[in-house]
């Protein structure tokens, strides 16, 4: 057989019936009728408790709460409109602004580089460098005999790598007759061989391009895609 599970008014009801039973038998003792009930439910104890034990019993507390605490909370804003506007926006804001620091965060810290032993590359930088001892006095850049010097050492930094942007924004590329505007950087010649980036077509650089100031140029993937479709054949039109 399947029992039946007892509802709060159940309860109740049974609280009741025992009060009165409780009663009736102090009555018999001699006690008033008052006298009778106020003994029972002294004996009993605080009947609003017991409903509260019988309510949470067998219930999840924490979930109870919340959703009690939902239902006010739409209230208040169903009432003050205004308020339920700023707040709405004011949680759209934080969880963009939270979701766009995730971003950063994965793409910089959690998410590792797509190179050779990502955990081993590092980005030198010096403090305190005297006046004209990099390309644009700042303790992010070096001359190029200082790169140099770091390259040609044997020990402890080993490929050495540098990189400059050529322009603040953008720079003016053209192919054919038709001239655009896009980012670029200048590199070594080891730059491609020692982060260990393979490229699908063509080739990196090398040092002897970065000594003979050759003028080639390595396509990122999307640059390739926009402007020329990832037509396979590019670089042999480049070339030729």
């Amino acid at each position: 057989m399947l029992r039946r599970k007892r509802s709060p008014q159940d309860f109740v009801e049974e609280i009741k019936a025992h009060l009165e039973l409780e009663a009736d038998e102090l009555k018999s003792e001699g006690l008033s009728d008052e006298e009778a009930r106020w003994q029972a439910r002294r004996s009993f104890g605080n009947v609003t408790l017991a409903r509260e034990r019988f309510y949470l019993k067998d219930r999840w507390v924490f979930l109870d709460k919340a959703v009690r605490d939902l239902r006010f909370a739409f209230r208040s804003l169903r009432q003050s409109p205004g308020f339920a506007i700023t707040a709405i926006l004011t949680l759209a804001l934080g969880m963009g602004a939270n979701t766009a620091v995730f971003s950063v965060m994965n793409a910089v810290l959690l998410k590792s580089l797509p190179v050779d032993d990502p955990e081993r590359l590092v980005f030198l930088e010096t403090s305190n460098p005297p006046r004209g001892t990099g390309t644009i006095d700042s303790h992010l850049t070096f001359s190029y005999s200082v790169y140099e010097s770091l390259r040609n050492q044997s020990r402890g930094l080993s490929p050495v790598m540098a990189y400059v942007p050529l322009s603040s924004s953008k720079v003016a590329v053209r192919y054919g007759a038709e001239p655009e505007e896009a980012e670029g950087e200048m590199v070594s010649g080891t730059f491609f061989s020692g982060l260990g980036v393979d490229l699908p077509l063509g080739r990196g650089f090398s040092p002897q391009d970065e000594t003979n100031h050759a003028p080639l140029a390595v396509l990122s993937y999307n640059y390739w895609t926009r402007r020329f479709a990832r037509d396979p054949g590019f670089s042999a039109k480049l070339c030729s």
